[in-house]
């Protein structure tokens, strides 16, 4: 018997992924949109491409952003 809960029973996150580049306005929209559907389902969403242009440049910065994505 363990004495360590069972994350993988509780995990509750859901990773969004969506495009970004071509219409960032529009896409950041559709992500919010997905992002409210996951909490709607009792889920805790996560987003990069959300958080991540609120500090790194897309043009000079896009490499870091994708590897921190995969490091998610």
């Amino acid at each position: 018997m363990s004495l360590l809960p069972r994350y993988s029973d509780k995990n509750q996150f859901t990773y969004i992924c969506s495009p970004y580049r071509d219409n960032p306005r529009v896409n950041v929209m559709r992500a919010r949109q997905y992002c409210k559907f996951a909490v709607g389902r009792g889920r805790i969403p996560l987003a990069p491409h959300l958080y991540f242009p609120q500090f790194l440049s897309e043009v000079d910065e896009r490499e870091k952003a994708m590897d921190t994505n995969f490091e998610l």
